[in-house]
C-alpha cells in the first residue's frame, strides 16, 4: 500500500474565547477592529463588521494558501466516512467529536542515509 497523496489540507477550526460577558468580549475585539479601520478596511454592512475579529482570525490562519481550506469545526462532526489525522489537540476528544471518522497515521519520514 502507497502512501497517501495529499493536494491540499482541510483544517477544521474551532475557536474558543477568553471572555465572561459583553464588555470583555468587547475589549478583545478593540484591536482587531482599530487594526481593520487603521488599514482602510471597509465593510459592506453591519454583519460583516460584528463578525470581523472571527474574519481576521481565519484570514491569519490561511495566510493567503491556495492549499489550506478552514471549515468550521461543527461541520466536520457530521462528515460520514471523515478520513482525518490530529497533528494538534485531544485525540480521543476529536474521536468523539468524529463518530462516523477514520483516523489515519501520517507516514513516518526516514531519514536518509548519509
Amino acid at each position: 500500500m502507497g502512501v497517501p497523496h495529499l493536494n491540499d489540507l482541510d483544517l477544521g477550526v474551532e475557536r474558543t474565547g477568553k471572555w465572561n460577558d459583553d464588555a470583555s468580549y468587547h475589549r478583545a475585539c478593540r484591536p482587531s477592529m482599530e487594526r481593520a479601520r487603521s488599514s482602510g478596511r471597509r465593510f459592506r454592512n453591519v454583519v460583516d463588521e460584528v463578525s470581523w475579529p472571527r474574519t481576521e482570525v481565519l484570514f491569519l490562519l490561511k495566510n493567503r494558501s491556495r492549499t489550506i481550506s478552514l471549515c468550521e469545526w461543527n461541520s466536520l462532526k457530521n462528515m460520514p466516512e471523515l478520513r482525518y489525522c490530529v497533528l494538534v489537540g485531544d485525540t480521543p476528544r476529536i474521536a468523539e467529536f468524529i463518530k462516523d471518522g477514520r483516523p489515519v497515521e501520517l507516514p513516518v519520514a526516514v531519514e536518509a542515509d548519509p
